[in-house]
Parts: structure tokens; C-alpha cells; sequence
């Protein structure tokens, strides 16, 4: 091995020796990267609160009741050898893959799938932190930097303060890790455009889509569609003489795999979004909420954390607004701009591009002219590319220094003073991120308890309702089995907690709040929360079990007992969650579950008609001893006719949209198995 080998292997070495050290608490203890001392504020969890006051983060608090759940959710059912289709556990039923965010095919979610869900998140972290700081550094040294400077750039990178303020909610972080390498692979089209570089690059872009938030993956997008137009306009990697038809059918190639890889999430998230109270128009309203203010631009030289106030209620994460890179980077960034200027324009041009999309400058036309961006979330989040691109500056800023420094001393004080910048960085970023995000035993994340017991073993198919008297932001809010907890239990819900939510659900939940949007709290839209048990359209949802802070004194709810300090009520009206109505109403057991299918058994005295109370969606499909039957559907009821004597009725949940997307997918998977054969790699570079 040559000296260049050595060195890149020994930066590895390093670099994966620091991400063990950053993660070793949740690596090597029975602590997981999940903050469980939130869910003590909850009842029935009350009881294992610590005497310290319970703390609360809104945003850290979504890793516990969204991406928890749904890990857990898929682990299930992938360990059966069942992709999740369909969540039923919550919204009354709703689509589970077509949300983005579940990431259920993203390759590097196999932590999740393999091993416990909740010691997963630190090792995901860990995996995509050592892969970011990979790709940098490979994209330094592509850019003829020093070992040791490309070394700081991938430290940077990897411990900048975006990644470590979105650790908790995983799919922005494994989406930015993936901005270097796309980056790297844009730099071998651009010098060589040919299939297999172009299928290298559809690869990794497609990858991006799969890892789950499609906001940062516009970014990633974005940074590569800006790199590739700026090395054709300089002409460094297009020459006007080859920029013909080849460039452009490689550029195309990279898109369209791209799109392929990604279509069987792709197409059922498109089909979501349509459904979804998402969908709307952008409105200058939307804009200025979504613009970072100028005063957040301090978290980018301070690595002081706060959030931000807006009125006396409502807080903006610091994780929104985060774009600290360490001291040391930031300084040599500056330096780097300057004394590298022919190689490091564009990075500084996208650094400053970064900044005022942040602020709004810059995000004007893509918010009102480019289809969904106005749905996605703050533009702050495109901070990302700011960290990104002050790493690589400070790598070039390294080396200038010491180019500068050589002919002043020796070789010994070069080394000493680059080995000090990377060891105050280090510093100065693991002071920063180490205790960024709240760490808690494994044993504190949604254990069982004598209410999850009891709701367990006499619910079964029938759904429940843990009333919520009030959403806040702060003090801690006040509730029992917060959004999508149920989903840990195996328990059926009517509420929920989703970013994607079904348009005509939301609307049903509304008319039993008693006003549009009454269904969901003022500070968080993504949310179904009911405080009101006493709807015959609940009654016809099921609603066997309501769980309450207050006693309820209708005569219809018989309360079965106090259970973790919380009063459990029986739904005298509930009605069976399947029926057979036909002159009489009979109820029907269901003899099959899984995400996407359920059978059904029934011995009909006449014709009649069978009905689950479900929420309806596209895709769905039933047959009766067979026979394909049509749904007639309701908004959250799906009926199918049957006859006279036994039948058995099965509905299936396998929307054409996920079909068409996996058979495009898997076509996109075959063009790439055979571009990396021997053979064809060869005929590809004559």
C-alpha cells in the first residue's frame, strides 16, 4: 500500500474510531437514542418520572411518536417476510409505505429490521455520521486536498451541528448523508460522461428519494443539478467540443434511474399526497412562516442552542434554524474562499445560496413555481448545504494554511498545526453534540403497563380513545397514550400522528370536534386528537374502550375501572368493528389480519351486505369465496355484498400504485445489476 493509501486508510480508521467515541453511549450501554423521560409526562407512564421535572422538546419528542412506532411497526411485519402497505392501527387505517417518512425501503434501514428498534437508532446514527464523513473526505481528496485537510472536512461534515440537531428524527439525517457522494459521482460525469457513471449516480439519487424526506432530498437535489450546470458553463469538465448528444443522454440516464429506483415509493406517496389536507396552493402567508429570521443567523457563528419564542406559545425549534459548523471550520472557510478561489467559488457560492433561501431571499421561485415545494417544511432546513459547503471550504482553507506555513517552519510544525485545528474541531463540535439529544434506558420506552395490559387483552379488534383535554408546547402537554403510542401495543386507534393524513379522515374527525380543524391542536395540524367520546359516528368506528383524565358521567360509557390513575370506560354503544346488515345486523369476527389483508367469515341467513369499519382508500380490493366483489365505500366504512349461506369475504390492500412503482424499481435495479458486469462495463467504455 502507497503512502496515499495509508493515509486515507488511517483518516478512515480515525474517523470511524471518533463516531464510536460521539456514539458510545448508546452503542455499548443499555441507554438508546430515544428520549424516554418524555413519555413520563404521559399517563400511564407517569409513574417512572424521575423527581426532576419531566423535560420537553417538540421536535425531539416526534422521535418517540412518530419514528419509533413506525420502525417498530415495519420490523414486525418485514421479520414475516410482509412489506407494510397499510397501517391499522391508526387514522382507523391509513396508508403505511405511501408515507414517505416510514422509509420502509430504504437499504440502510436494515438496522432497524435486524435488530431492536430502539437500540437501532443510535447504530443508524452511528452508520450514516461514519458514511457522511466518508464521502466527504473522498470528495476532498477528488479535489486534490491533503489527507489531513480533507480529514478536517469530513469531520466537520459529519459532526456538524445540522446532522447532529436532526439526529432524533432520522430521515433528514440519512437523506444529507448521501449529499457528498452525490457530489463526487457529479464531478465523474461531468469529466467523463457514460453509462456507468450515470448509473452509479441515478443509484445514489435514487437511494436519496428511498431514505425518506423528500424536503432535504430536493436539496441534494438541487446541490447536484447546480454543480453539474456549473462545470458545463465553465467549460473545466465540459469542453464546448463534447458538450453533443452523449453529455446529455448521461445527464438524462442519471434522472430517469433515479426516478425508477425510488417509483415504489414514489408513486404510492404521490397517490397519498392527493388525498392528503397537504395539498393546496402556495399562499404568502405559507412563505413568510416558512422564512428563517434574520436573527437566527447567530446560530451559525455561536454554538450557543435556544429556541425561538413566537408570542407567549408557540416555539421554533433550534434544530430548524442550526447551522453550526465549528469555530475553527468557519474561520478557515473564510480563508479557503479566498486563497482557493479557481477551485472553491462554486462551494462558496452555494454556501451564500444557502443563506438566502434560508432567509427567503432565495427560496421565492422555487416556492411558488416548482410544484410541492410550498408543502415541504422551513427553509431554514436548507442549512445543510451551508454546513456541507463550509466543510469543504475550511479543507481548502487547511491547505492553503499550510502551503503558507511550509516555507516558514518545518515539517514537524506543519503536521502539529494541522493535527491542533482537527483536535480543537473535534472539541468544539463534540461540546456542541454530545449532549444535543436526550438519551434514556431502554427499559423507558413504552413499557408494558396495567392499562396497555388491560386494553391489550379485552379490546382486540375493537379501537380505543384516550382523550386529550389540551396540545401544548409548553409546559409539557397533558394526555394518555399520545399519538400513534397505541401502535406499540398492537392497539387500534382512531386518532394519530402524521404528516400525510387522509383529507376525507380529517374531515370525519372534524364533524365529530364540531368545527373544521377542531379535531387536530392549534400548534400541530399533523395530529388527531379528540376530546369528545360521545359521537354515534365513533360508536360506529368501534370505539370499544375510552380511556380518560376526567370521569365521564354519560350513562352510555361504564367505567371498568381506574387503571395507572386514569379512568377507563367501557363504550356501551360501540358497535362491532365488522357487521352483516341485511333486514337484521349481525356481527362478524375477523378470522385474518395483517397490514394489508383481512379475512372474514360469514353465514348469512339471505343476501345482505358486509361492512368494515375501516377508512376507505384506493387500492383496496375484496372477493367473496373468490369472486371479485366492488367495494361501496364510505369514508371510513368499506362495504362488499354477499349471499345467502357461508362465505368468506377477504379484503386486500395492493394499490396499482405500488405495483407499478416495484415493477419499474426492479427494472431500474436490473439496469444497474447488469451495467456493473465485467462484460458490460467494457462495451460501455468503448
Amino acid at each position: 500500500m502507497n503512502a496515499t493509501g495509508k493515509a486515507t486508510l488511517l483518516s478512515l480508521v480515525g474517523l470511524a474510531a471518533l463516531v464510536v467515541i460521539f456514539f458510545a453511549p448508546v452503542l455499548f450501554t443499555d441507554r438508546v437514542l430515544l428520549p424516554g423521560a418524555f413519555l413520563t409526562g404521559f399517563h400511564p407512564f407517569t409513574s417512572l418520572a424521575s423527581s426532576a421535572e419531566t423535560p420537553w422538546h417538540i421536535l425531539q419528542w416526534d422521535a418517540l411518536a412518530q419514528y419509533y412506532p413506525w420502525r417498530l411497526f415495519a420490523h414486525r411485519w418485514l421479520r414475516q417476510g410482509i412489506i407494510p402497505l397499510w397501517n391499522p392501527h391508526a387514522f382507523c387505517g391509513a396508508p403505511f409505505l405511501a408515507n414517505g417518512q416510514s422509509a420502509v425501503l430504504y437499504p440502510l434501514n436494515f438496522p432497524f429490521w435486524l435488530m431492536d428498534p430502539a437500540r437501532a437508532f443510535g447504530w443508524s446514527a452511528a452508520l450514516h455520521f461514519f458514511l457522511a464523513g466518508c464521502f466527504t473526505f473522498l470528495l476532498a481528496r477528488r479535489y486534490q486536498l491533503s489527507p489531513l485537510a480533507s480529514f478536517l472536512s469530513a469531520v466537520t461534515f459529519a459532526f456538524c451541528g445540522w446532522l447532529v440537531a436532526w439526529t432524533s428524527l432520522p430521515t433528514l439525517m440519512n437523506v444529507a448523508t448521501w449529499l457528498p457522494l452525490a457530489l463526487l459521482l457529479t464531478e465523474r460525469v461531468a469529466a467523463k460522461p457514460c453509462p456507468p457513471r450515470a448509473v452509479a449516480l441515478g443509484g445514489v439519487l435514487g437511494v436519496v428519494l428511498l431514505a425518506g424526506h423528500f424536503q432535504v432530498a430536493f436539496y441534494v437535489f438541487l446541490a447536484v443539478a447546480l454543480r453539474g450546470t456549473w462545470l458545463f458553463v465553465s467549460r473545466r469538465a465540459f469542453p464546448l467540443a463534447d458538450a453533443r448528444g452523449s453529455d446529455i443522454s448521461a445527464w438524462a440516464l442519471v434522472v430517469a434511474l433515479a426516478v425508477l429506483l425510488a417509483a415504489a415509493q414514489l408513486l404510492p406517496t404521490a397517490e397519498l399526497a392527493r388525498f392528503s389536507p397537504r395539498a393546496g396552493s402556495a399562499t404568502p402567508e405559507g412563505f413568510r412562516n416558512f422564512a428563517m429570521p434574520p436573527a437566527q443567523l447567530t446560530n451559525l457563528l455561536s454554538p450557543m442552542r435556544y429556541d425561538v419564542l413566537v408570542g407567549e406559545r408557540q416555539v421554533y425549534p433550534y434544530a430548524e434554524h442550526c447551522g453550526y459548523a465549528g469555530m475553527i471550520p468557519l474561520m478557515l472557510a473564510l480563508v479557503g474562499g479566498i486563497v482557493a478561489w479557481r477551485k472553491a467559488t462554486f462551494f462558496t457560492a452555494l454556501a451564500l445560496f444557502a443563506l438566502l433561501y434560508a432567509l427567503g431571499i432565495g427560496a421565492y421561485p422555487f416556492y411558488f413555481y416548482v410544484p410541492g415545494v410550498s408543502q415541504m417544511g422551513g427553509f431554514g432546513r436548507v442549512l445543510v448545504l451551508w454546513c456541507f459547503s463550509v466543510a469543504l471550504l475550511a479543507g481548502f482553507g487547511c491547505d492553503g494554511l499550510m502551503r503558507w506555513l511550509r516555507p516558514r517552519g518545518s515539517h514537524h510544525l506543519v503536521l502539529a498545526v494541522s493535527v491542533l485545528l482537527i483536535a480543537v474541531t473535534v472539541w468544539d463540535l463534540f461540546n456542541f453534540g454530545r449532549d444535543f439529544n436526550p438519551t434514556s434506558p431502554r427499559a423507558l420506552i413504552y413499557p408494558r403497563t396495567e392499562l396497555t395490559d388491560f386494553l391489550r387483552n379485552k379490546a382486540q379488534d375493537g379501537r380505543v380513545l384516550c382523550l386529550t383535554p389540551e396540545w401544548t408546547v409548553a409546559p409539557h402537554p397533558a394526555g394518555i397514550l399520545p399519538p400513534n403510542a397505541p401502535m406499540v401495543y398492537a392497539l387500534y386507534d382512531v386518532q394519530g400522528y402524521d404528516s400525510l393524513q387522509l383529507r376525507h379522515y380529517k374531515e370525519a374527525m372534524d364533524h365529530i370536534a364540531g368545527a373544521p380543524g377542531a379535531s387536530s391542536p392549534l400548534l400541530n395540524g399533523n395530529m388527531i386528537l379528540l376530546r369528545n367520546a360521545q359521537s354515534p359516528l365513533l360508536d360506529a368506528l368501534a370505539v370499544k374502550y375510552v380511556a380518560s383524565l376526567q370521569p365521564l358521567l354519560d350513562e352510555q360509557f361504564k367505567l371498568v375501572g381506574m387503571l395507572n390513575d386514569v379512568y377507563v370506560y367501557e363504550n356501551r354503544a360501540a358497535q362491532p368493528r365488522s357487521v352483516w346488515q341485511g333486514g337484521t345486523t349481525r356481527p362478524v369476527a375477523l378470522t385474518e389480519q395483517s397490514p394489508q389483508r383481512i379475512s372474514l367469515h360469514t353465514d348469512a341467513p339471505q343476501r345482505g351486505v358486509l361492512i368494515l369499519a375501516d377508512t376507505a382508500f384506493p387500492g383496496w380490493r375484496a372477493s367473496v369465496n373468490g369472486v371479485p366483489r366492488r367495494i361501496t365505500s364510505h369514508r371510513v366504512q368499506r362495504a362488499v355484498a354477499v349471499g345467502r349461506g357461508r362465505s368468506k369475504a377477504e379484503f386486500v390492500y395492493f394499490p396499482t400504485a405500488f405495483r407499478v412503482g416495484l415493477f419499474l424499481s426492479g427494472v431500474a435495479v436490473s439496469a444497474i445489476i447488469v451495467s456493473m458486469t465485467p462484460r458490460r462495463r467494457r462495451v460501455f467504455h468503448r
